[in-house]
């Protein structure tokens, strides 16, 4: 019978960190309200186990339906008139799912960023496109022992390097930089099926 289910193929969360596509992702809206809010930028980039690499695989500004609140473009530097002529969410969801399908998203304080995806994609997509998601945050509280716990600052602290703060790409880059380095000061606790090791972190 060897051979006779390798046709099968396991779901994601089957799987082991070293068998599949490993993505930073991160989100910039228009505000924090994910009911009422919009996004305006999103980032993914990809992360390579084994060698540590990351390397950017999509970036774009996206057209929102309302204006960015003042304090967004203060944190961000995105104004109104960045985003007038950038593609409509529909467009950037047409692109962007491909990429991550069947993959893992690295995401810090996953429930925001997951939170509008959801809103714009369908509550049940990452079931239907089958893929795992990482939270760092939930991560850095359970493994580290720091005072604060945004991604900024877990960075800069833990000496993973500096990039551009509050921008899509910069902070996707940022997530994946906090994951590899979670992962490797804890190995044990990521050798098993990528369910197991979520299960750790609930």
């Amino acid at each position: 019978m060897d051979g006779f289910f390798d046709f099968i193929e396991l779901r994601v969360d089957e799987k082991r960190l070293s068998d599949v596509k490993i993505f930073g992702l991160d989100l910039e809206t228009t505000g924090l309200d994910v009911n009422a809010n919009e996004i305006t930028e999103i980032g993914i980039a990809e992360y390579e186990l084994t060698t540590r690499e990351i390397s950017p695989v999509y970036q774009s500004l996206v057209r929102p339906e309302q204006e960015i609140q003042d304090f967004i473009t203060k944190i961000t530097g995105i104004r109104n008139e960045d985003v007038l002529h950038a593609p409509d969410i529909s467009i950037i969801v047409q692109e962007c799912l491909p990429i991550i399908e069947h993959g893992v998203l690295v995401v810090h304080n996953a429930d925001f960023d997951i939170g509008f995806l959801k809103k714009f994609i369908g509550q049940g997509f990452l079931q239907e496109y089958d893929i795992a998601v990482f939270d760092t945050l939930k991560m850095s509280r359970r493994l580290l022992d720091h005072s604060r716990y945004s991604l900024e600052y877990l960075v800069e602290s833990l000496g993973l390097g500096h990039e551009q703060h509050h921008r899509a790409m910069d902070d996707a880059r940022m997530c994946i930089k906090l994951f590899d380095h979670l992962v490797y000061a804890h190995q044990e606790r990521f050798s098993h099926t990528i369910s197991h090791i979520l299960q750790s972190f609930t």
